[in-house]
Parts: structure tokens; sequence; C-alpha cells
């Protein structure tokens, strides 16, 4: 998902000390990535993965299997296959944003990335910024292994940033990554 963060100016009435911010999240402000479905991680799909292991016994194999189906994943869940597929995810959903929104790559003052689990070089922030040919000046964050709590992180992150730095626009972009954390040990972790 992708959002949109302009700050406002003062509230009417109010204290000199408040600032509105507005956050355009609402179904025009906000996309996704709908990836094809040879990227489905159906529970079937991530059964399989687990039998691969040659190292599991059925202890870990039955904590193994309880752990996937607890975690939420179901039959309409994707995931990269490689790290690469990343790009994909973040040039779709940001160009939609872009293209329905008014504001242009060159606009964005500051860019939040976050991914529960990954850690990539050159940085997620790095590559959006290169690829969408924003200023030099662009505040870059990235947030990672911080689950998804990191979701709430950024917005917070990104309220206290625009409360100090009036008329600037944020754009934070928030996914989950857990193809390469699959757990392969045989104790519990």
């Amino acid at each position: 998902m992708a959002s949109g963060f302009p700050s406002g100016g003062g509230i009417g009435g109010g204290s000199e000390n408040h600032h509105c911010i507005h956050v355009l999240v609402n179904q025009h402000q906000w996309r996704r990535h709908k990836p094809t479905d040879g990227r489905k991680l159906d529970t079937e799909f991530c059964g399989d993965i687990i039998k691969r292991n040659k190292n599991l016994g059925l202890v870990e194999y039955k904590f193994l299997l309880k752990a996937m189906v607890s975690s939420g994943i179901g039959e309409e869940t994707y995931a990269p296959r490689m790290i690469f597929e990343m790009d994909e995810f973040f040039h779709d959903t940001i160009g939609k944003l872009l293209a329905c929104s008014s504001v242009k790559p060159d606009e964005i003052d500051l860019l939040l990335v976050n991914v529960s689990m990954l850690a990539a070089v050159p940085s997620l922030t790095s590559r959006i910024v290169n690829h969408y040919k924003m200023r030099d000046d662009v505040r870059m964050f990235n947030l990672t292994g911080m689950g998804c709590s990191a979701s709430l992180i950024s917005v917070g992150i990104v309220s206290n940033t625009l409360r100090a730095q009036k008329n600037k626009v944020a754009l934070v972009v928030t996914s989950e990554s857990l193809s390469p954390n699959w757990y392969r040990a045989t104790k519990d972790p």
C-alpha cells in the first residue's frame, strides 16, 4: 500500500501550536499491488515448502504447520519469489498513486518505506528515489524488522516530521516481504 501525506496549515480558533495534518488515505489516494496468480502462496504450497525440509521430525512438522495456520496465510496470500520483485510492487503501487493524484515525484519531500523482514542493499528508498527521479534532498527512512507495527510507526514518524516542517509532502510505502524467512531449524524459535 502506498499513501500520500501532505501537511496542512493551522486549525482555526485553536492554539498556534496545533496544526492539522491531512492524511490522504481514502479510496482515491491509496493503492495496492495485486500480483499475478503465479505468486499465490496458498496453504498447500506452504505445506509443500515445509515438507521439503528433510531435517524436520513429526513434532517440528506439526509445529510449523500450526504456525502457518495461525499466521493468517490463506488461499489469497501472495509472496515475491525474490527481492527484485519488490521493485515490481513499488513501481505498480506508487505509479498508480501518482497517476491518480496531483503530486509529481519531484514534489515529494519525505519518503518512508517499511517492510517487516527485509533489509535490501541498495535500500528500498534509494531504489524508489532513483526510479522516479526524485530530488536529491528527499528525506528517506527505511524501517525493517518491526513486523506489522511498522505501519503505525511510519505514520507517527511522518506526522511528527510534518508538524515540524510545514507544507511538505510525504509518501509512505508499506509492504510485507516474508519470502526469505521460512524457519528451517528443528527447535522452536
